[in-house]
């Protein structure tokens, strides 16, 4: 075999050894280069707790935890909606509670109110309870406000009962804002004055619904048109200053 021909084998050989071993190590190189790139992509579990990438959430900084319980409060520290509606909850009794039927007294309901909350304060003397705020159930209003009240006044005037057509009466129905007033005011026990207007007399025991018949028994006094209006009114606030034990001035 010539010598030629051999030597050109064996540098073929050479050559192919030399590209596969430059292959191998070229393999090799990008395999550990790859390894080493997800090392630095892939976060351990604090590197995922601070970056939000893995399961573990983020820890929440503990002053957004605080405010979130401040803003949250627990069972026990909801209010519950009769109570938030209810203006009289914890209060001590001071006041005086108004009642009375719109299209009976308001002429004179104005004037009455006008000289008790100068002699007791505005903050003092409740009417117009029927100004009830929306959503809000109005007996647990009424409810609310009387548990203010050391006394009432219960203005009656002709019309007191409401009387209407076929012989209807607004004080025999169940929903009636003064029935409920009367009804409160009756049930907490304290003092109640009726207060005559236009010649009008308490109704009698019968003529009234159940739950608020004992008005029929409470002791009231008139009060007339002028020239006699501030004189009756005195009177009035004279009964009264004994009920919210106010001295004289």
């Amino acid at each position: 075999m010539p010598t030629e021909f051999v030597l050109g084998v064996v540098v073929i050989a050479i050559v192919i050894l030399v590209l596969v071993t430059l292959r191998i190590i070229r393999k090799v190189g990008k395999e550990r280069q790859e390894d080493s790139t997800e090392e630095q992509i892939t976060p351990t579990p604090s590197q995922a707790a601070i970056t939000g990438d893995g399961d573990t959430p983020p820890p929440r900084p503990a002053s957004l935890e605080a405010k979130k319980e401040e803003a949250t409060p627990t069972g026990r520290q909801t209010v519950s909606a009769a109570q938030a509606s209810a203006p009289g909850s914890g209060q001590e009794r001071r006041g005086l509670f108004i009642a009375y039927r719109r299209q009976d007294t308001q002429h004179v309901a104005g004037r009455i109110y006008d000289r008790l909350s100068e002699r007791y304060g505005p903050d003092r003397v409740f009417k117009d309870v029927d100004s009830v705020p929306l959503g809000v159930d109005y007996r647990v209003h009424v409810e609310g406000l009387v548990a203010l009240c050391q006394g009432a006044a219960i203005l009656i005037g002709p019309a007191f009962l409401g009387e209407g057509m076929h012989g209807a009466r607004r004080i025999d129905e169940p929903t009636d804002l003064l029935r409920a007033e009367i009804r409160s005011v009756l049930k907490s026990g304290i003092p109640v004055i009726p207060v005559l207007v236009d010649g009008a007399q308490v109704p009698r025991e019968e003529e009234m619904p159940d739950d608020i018949s004992a008005l029929a028994f409470r002791n009231g006094l008139s009060v007339r048109e002028d020239p006699h209006f501030h004189d009756d009114v005195d009177r009035l606030i004279e009964g009264l200053d004994r009920i919210l034990e106010v001295g004289d001035d």
